[in-house]
């Protein structure tokens, strides 16, 4: 799902099989999130001058969007939505922009947040230059969701990872708590736990520089992109992992931590 896999476990004491429901969910979150899928709802904003998401009409859209303005001023713009020409700019978006005939001051110059306007009701496009990209956020987002539904069926021991996020509730069949490794960054490419954390009503989101990435001219990018700069993060920071109570937060929070 979302271009990644995806790993949910539930105890269900009334051995329902809910896998038509979950899919919906996961197909719905696509449909609404990918850039990737051209039908997709943020892709229609993105092509559209003075788009508008209502939030009675766009709930699901309206909500993440929200959710990311609100980090967006949480980290003082190091996590920020309007990027999306700058990620294909520096090869990690769905469209091709060929960096030697386009400049990088012009990219840099269709982002910014004023280039939205924004209430508790309404989601306007003012500046139809700017591409939103919700990748730093979709997917903690829709683990989220995932989490709704099963507490909305009467569900509560369960572990939910899609892409990488993750959130655990309850407890195992065997009794045991859920516990999730998190893995110590490496370049050569081995699997080795650095620290296993516990999760109970928890959520647990890794951002890092070591695995996705990509070079040009001898040169390793990050697939972060700090905002401020236009560019791929450049520090010494290789991996962020971040425990929230909610998966949304834990994976805005890595990504601008990673900034």
């Amino acid at each position: 799902t979302q271009g990644s896999t995806y790993n949910i476990q539930y105890i269900d004491n009334k051995k329902r099989d809910l896998k038509g429901g979950i899919d919906s969910i996961l197909d719905l979150a696509d449909n609404i999130f990918s850039v990737y899928n051209d039908k997709s709802a943020i892709s229609a904003f993105n092509r559209v001058d003075n788009s508008c998401i209502r939030k009675e009409k766009d709930s699901i859209l309206f909500d993440i969007m929200s959710c990311s303005l609100k980090m967006y001023e949480l980290t003082g713009g190091a996590f920020d939505i309007t990027i999306g020409k700058l990620v294909d700019y520096w090869g990690f978006g769905n469209t091709h922009i060929n960096n030697d005939s386009v400049r990088l001051e012009d990219v840099f110059n269709e982002k910014g947040i004023e280039g939205l306007f924004y209430s508790d009701s309404i989601i306007v496009k003012r500046n139809s230059r700017i591409k939103i990209d919700l990748n730093g956020i979709a997917q903690g987002y829709t683990v989220d969701m995932l989490a709704r539904y099963f507490e909305g069926v009467g569900i509560n021991n369960f572990l939910i990872e899609v892409g990488g996020e993750v959130y655990g509730r309850g407890k195992k069949a065997n009794g045991e708590y859920w516990h999730v490794g998190i893995e110590k960054p490496s370049k050569g490419g081995e699997r080795i736990v650095e620290k296993i954390i516990r999760l109970d009503g928890k959520a647990l989101s890794t951002s890092g520089i070591y695995r996705k990435f990509r070079k040009k001219d001898g040169k390793q990018y990050s697939h972060e992109i700090d905002p401020k700069e236009g560019k791929p993060v450049e520090n010494n920071i290789i991996s962020v992992s971040v425990v929230a109570n909610d998966c949304s937060t834990a994976d805005g929070l890595s990504t601008a931590f990673m900034v």
